[in-house]
This record gives C-alpha cells, sequence and structure tokens, in this order.
C-alpha cells in the first residue's frame, strides 16, 4: 500500500509517498517554516506526486497529522488531505502530532516510556505517555507544565517547539537526568507509517485541538 503523508501541523511544511509493504520512502520534500504553509504545500504534495507513475491509481491512503499543533497550520493539511482524498476517491486517516513525535523514539528493543510534548504556551503543554514501543499509555490533553515532572520517570522526553529553559524547575530537575530531544515538526515517515497501521473508519482526518485556539481575528 502507497501512503501519501502530509504534515503542515508545527514548524514545517512536509509529504511524502511511503510504500508500506517495503517500508521505503519513494518521495518526499520539507521545509522548515513558521508561516507560509498554505502557499507550500499544494506545490510540494505536486512535486512528490509528480515522481511516482500512474499516480492515480497507486495511492492507496492519505495521512495527515491532526493535532495538537498550530491552528491554522492543522486546517490547512486536514482541507488538503480531504480534497485529495475525494480526487482520488481514497480515506484520508489521521496521525496525532504526538504520536508522530513519539514514534521517532519508539522501536520493540525500547526500555522505559517515551513523554511527548509540546508547547501549549501561557505555562501549558500538550502532552501524552507512550510505551517504549509507541503503543499510548494515557489519552493526550493539554495539561499545566509543572504536572509532567511525575510522569518523568525513565522516559525519553520528545518536544516540539518546547524551550527547555522556560519549564518549571521541577520539570528541568526531572528533565537532567533523562534524554531530552528537541523537535521541530514531525518526521513525515513516521507520520506515513502510523498512517498505514491506522484504521481508517476510527483515524478520522479532523482536528485534535485539545484546547482553546489563541488565534486572533485582525
Amino acid at each position: 500500500m502507497r501512503i501519501l503523508a502530509i504534515d503542515t501541523s508545527l514548524g514545517q511544511t512536509s509529504c511524502c509517498i511511503w510504500e508500506s509493504q517495503t517500508q521505503t520512502m519513494l518521495a518526499s520534500q520539507a521545509q522548515v517554516m513558521t508561516r507560509g504553509h498554505a502557499e507550500a504545500l499544494m506545490p510540494m504534495i505536486a512535486g512528490v506526486l509528480a515522481q511516482i507513475e500512474n499516480v492515480r491509481g497507486s495511492i492507496s491512503r492519505i495521512a495527515v497529522t491532526i493535532g495538537p499543533g498550530s491552528f491554522t497550520g492543522l486546517r490547512i493539511a486536514i482541507s488538503a488531505a480531504r480534497s485529495l482524498a475525494q480526487v482520488f476517491k481514497i480515506p484520508a486517516v489521521g496521525v496525532t502530532t504526538l504520536e508522530a513525535l513519539a514514534a521517532s523514539c519508539a522501536s520493540e528493543e525500547r526500555r522505559g516510556n517515551i513523554a511527548s510534548l509540546i508547547d501549549a504556551r501561557h505555562g501549558q503543554v500538550f502532552f501524552q505517555l507512550f510505551a517504549g514501543n509507541g503503543a499510548p499509555l494515557i489519552a493526550p490533553g493539554r495539561v499545566a507544565a509543572e504536572d509532567i515532572a511525575a510522569h518523568l520517570d525513565r522516559e525519553i522526553i520528545v518536544c516540539a517547539n518546547l524551550d527547555y529553559d522556560t519549564l518549571p524547575s521541577t520539570v528541568r530537575l526531572r528533565l537532567a537526568t533523562h534524554q531530552f530531544q528537541y523537535r521541530h515538526a514531525p518526521d513525515i515517515g513516521d507520520v506515513a507509517r502510523l498512517g498505514a497501521l491506522a484504521d481508517p473508519q476510527n483515524a478520522c482526518a479532523k482536528p485534535l485541538y485539545l484546547g482553546e485556539s489563541y488565534a486572533v481575528r485582525q
């Protein structure tokens, strides 16, 4: 099965075509950016699709990050995924940003847990805890930053747009003995791989905001 994966949830616009049977990346493009996702995404998708022969008949599914993340960024990618799914007459599935970040550290041999964190601003973080193999241990949530200290026992910390120095001292003390990995965005290959495993009936391509939007109408 070939997957078209799309992500504009955080500080990067990226897309790829992934062959799930061989676990092979067939084409990909990515650009780090904090603005301009809408202008960059469709030309980028066109670029990767142009590298595949008989693209309309070979893509079986579209995977898209659904959040939490940038309010505007999520809407851009999800709208694109839904539109392309209608054009190609294939399902679009959602992959949460937190699980895609955790996937970069997950393996069957991994000991300990994985804490996936994203800055939610105003002293809060989007947070979810995973087992070493990537299986979720708790539901994703939006919590006060100091509240995650109790969960930091032998975890690998995966962060996106989260400044270590702005964390509460109780959290920094716990992190001092753990592996802290900064991620400005999910790896698009992980988004595609998780999308291939998702159940289209349950993994809907709709936004997962986990809280109010701080977007301000101009």
